[in-house]
């Protein structure tokens, strides 16, 4: 089994007033700022706060594939060692005749998958965070900044931007290793966003690949926070990416339940035009959205805030309007079916071949096992890479309040509160 290893450092970083002052300011441009942030950082983080080495095997990387990253590929590592062979030169267009490892004629290289970099920094931040921030995602925003939002113990929110590039020269670790380009720019959207909501951690996760075969890793975390004095004198609230992202999920919870009830639409999909769709559903499904705000807000807002964010997204929920509601009959439906199973806590295949001893299996956690999880949860760095079970000698993976693994159609069905 191929492994990922990875070099890990944790650093803390409190601004000072004066920085988020100046820097916060439109006076500075934003390549002036991202270099005077990126010098004002390096000489306050010399020591990192935790420094360890992890090794993440292949079928973790695979099954956070699954859940993490914004983009979807199938998987990024074999991407990014099909562009390893072309960079090296291993691959040339394909002549018949034999292939010399004389670098005899200049071939120009391949660039590097973007998309695969950026979601293998996803999946490494993804697995970090819940090791040690929180170990639920609470918002996962698209196509919108930060990568990941969680709640943490404390009742504070902590936002999480990852940022993923490749250097084999490498030479350079922790915050000296990243370029001034990648760490002043997360350090500008830091700034930012603690002038907007001083209460909130910024986490910036740095991930660069150093080596392709084999796969190996430098990943930084920069721990930022303002002055505990200017949190103090802000009024404790929710973030606006907060509150939204739990009202996408209300909707989205409200409408799977709806469509069991209104099967008919699904089965004639063209019987009814997509317009009066609209209007016989919108009603239905705000009624029934305004019931599932308690359910789904509990987890993801601290005690204090709770009755302020159940009025603001029932608020969101009764104004919200639909441009159109589409039937979705043919498109994802195996994964739907997949997940309406996943959903009960039992193990569905999402994909791989029939024959296969390596297909890919989700299932969601239980209730009872998600409080077990948040009770018994404590920060800890190196409990990234630890399976959270096994089952037929199989390992199963976390990835928030998912359970995944690879393994033969055994597992299909099999409920994940039983690992025998």
């Amino acid at each position: 089994m191929k492994n990922a290893d990875v070099k890990f450092c944790h650093y803390r970083l409190e601004f000072t007033d004066e920085v988020l002052g100046r820097f916060g300011s439109r006076y500075f441009g934003k390549g002036e700022a991202r270099k005077h942030l990126c010098n004002w950082a390096r000489t306050r983080t010399l020591i990192p706060h935790s420094k360890l080495s992890l090794s993440f095997p292949d079928s973790q990387l695979i099954c956070a594939n699954e859940v993490f990253p914004e983009a979807a590929l199938a998987d990024p590592v074999a991407d990014l060692e099909v562009w390893d062979e072309w960079r090296t030169g291993l691959r040339r267009f394909p002549h018949p005749g034999i292939y010399t490892r004389l670098g005899i004629f200049h071939q120009e290289r391949k660039t590097s998958a973007t998309s695969s970099i950026g979601v293998l920094g996803e999946i490494m931040a993804g697995l970090l965070t819940q090791s040690f921030i929180a170990p639920l995602v609470t918002v996962r925003p698209i196509h919108h900044w930060p990568d990941f939002i969680l709640l943490t113990q404390t009742g504070n929110y902590a936002f999480v931007e990852s940022k993923a590039s490749v250097d084999f020269d490498g030479s350079q670790e922790g915050v000296w290793g990243i370029s001034e380009e990648l760490l002043g720019e997360g350090l500008v959207d830091a700034v930012q966003e603690l002038n907007a909501d001083p209460s909130v951690q910024v986490w910036l996760a740095f991930s660069q690949v150093t080596s392709v075969q084999p796969l190996q890793v430098q990943l930084v975390m920069v721990e930022t926070q303002a002055p505990l004095t200017r949190q103090a004198l802000f009024p404790k609230r929710i973030p606006d990416a907060v509150l939204d992202g739990l009202a996408e999920r209300v909707l989205d919870l409200s409408a799977a339940e709806l469509e069991p009830e209104m099967e008919e639409l699904f089965e004639s999909p063209g019987a009814i035009p997509k317009r009066d769709l609209t209007r016989r559903l919108w009603g239905q499904l705000r009624e029934r959205a305004l019931k599932n705000t308690e359910r789904v807000l509990k987890p993801g807002v601290p005690d204090e805030l709770y009755g302020e964010a159940l009025q603001s997204i029932r608020e969101r929920i009764r104004s919200w309007k639909p441009r159109e509601i589409r039937r979705e009959v043919v498109e994802g439906r195996r994964f739907i079916e997949a997940k309406q199973i996943a959903a009960t806590g039992r193990f569905a295949s999402l994909r791989g071949p029939e024959s296969a001893d390596q297909k890919l299996f989700l299932a969601d956690l239980p209730p009872e096992l998600l409080q077990e999880l948040t009770a018994q949860w404590r920060p800890d760095w190196s409990k990234a890479n630890q399976p959270w079970g096994r089952m037929k000698n199989i390992d199963l993976w976390r990835c928030s309040s998912a359970v995944l693994a690879l393994g033969p159609e055994i597992l299909t069905g099999r409920d994940v509160s039983n690992k025998a």
